[in-house]
């Protein structure tokens, strides 16, 4: 990150990640500050890495890539990252003090962290921090649903976003920039009914559902290949699953826990089998 002017102040309206990275900032502060006087150090720490890895680096800095290429909002978004990484090594400074100095002087004027101020909790938005949760669990599901089917993140995908109120439909409007960016979609439609007539595949959220126009993630041809395959499995273990439970010497010599296990198995056999008939129809 190059910022030429250590001084930059805010100078626009704070969007949704502002307010939640300083929020859930002030809330870092006050707990650490808690255990801190309780010197319960350990507890400092683990405050510290997570909101640092899990939270400002995880979330806050990507989508701040996106608004630092936006002039209306560039100055702000960097006087927060300033306030936040200041923040941040003053907290840490009495783990590691001289990495925490010499970091602090490059982004600061003052003569030294140990005579700045220590950190004071400023207004924690509640309502801001529960909102951004709602988009992280879009993009965290969305995210989730590739990995499952084994779809490239590059892959673009349609994808429904369906809300109940109008302030949630404002909401996900003034993230609309950065949900098409890190759900990489070839078209973002948000709306309070579903206007999709192909079919998609259905993720339910807390106040947003998400609906994925099911071609983008799976290809008919590739998935009948796959039910196929599954299908001859299923074939064969049930004929061998039979087999045995016919055969007269297992039944006699075989322990009845093992024909117990047996039985089972073929039950779970046939029961994906039939899962998998259903399946297989649509094709037929």
């Amino acid at each position: 990150m190059n910022i030429d002017d250590i001084h930059v102040e805010i100078d626009d309206e704070l969007n949704l990640q502002d307010q939640w990275i300083l929020s859930r900032l002030s809330e870092v502060i006050v707990e650490a500050d808690q255990n801190y006087d309780k010197y319960e150090f350990g507890e400092v720490s683990r405050t510290l890495y997570n909101f640092i890895w899990e939270e400002f680096a995880n979330w806050y800095l990507e989508f701040a890539k996106i608004a630092l290429n936006d002039k209306k909002h560039q100055k702000t978004t960097q006087a927060i990252l300033i306030k936040v990484l200041r923040t941040i090594l003053k907290l840490m400074h009495p783990f590691i003090p001289f990495v925490t100095e010499k970091l602090f002087l490059e982004i600061s004027n003052e003569e030294s962290i140990v005579i700045s101020n220590w950190p004071v909790a400023e207004n924690i938005d509640l309502n801001a921090i529960a909102a951004f949760k709602e988009i992280q669990d879009v993009i965290t599901k969305v995210r989730n649903l590739r990995a499952e089917n084994q779809v490239a993140p590059s892959k673009p995908l349609a994808i429904h976003l369906i809300v109940e109120n109008n302030d949630d439909l404002a909401l996900l409007a003034s993230q609309e920039v950065y949900l098409n960016k890190f759900l990489n979609t070839s078209k973002l439609t948000i709306e309070t009914k579903l206007s999709a007539t192909d079919e998609t595949i259905l993720i339910v959220g807390t106040k947003i559902t998400i609906h994925v126009i099911k071609s983008d993630l799976i290809d008919p041809k590739k998935e009948l290949e796959t039910l196929l395959k599954q299908k001859a499995t299923l074939q064969a273990e049930i004929k061998r699953s039979e087999s045995l439970l016919h055969n007269e010497k297992f039944i006699l010599k075989a322990p009845q826990a093992k024909i117990d296990i047996e039985k089972e198995k073929y039950q779970n056999y046939l029961k994906q089998y039939e899962l998998l008939e259903e399946k297989l129809k649509i094709y037929v």
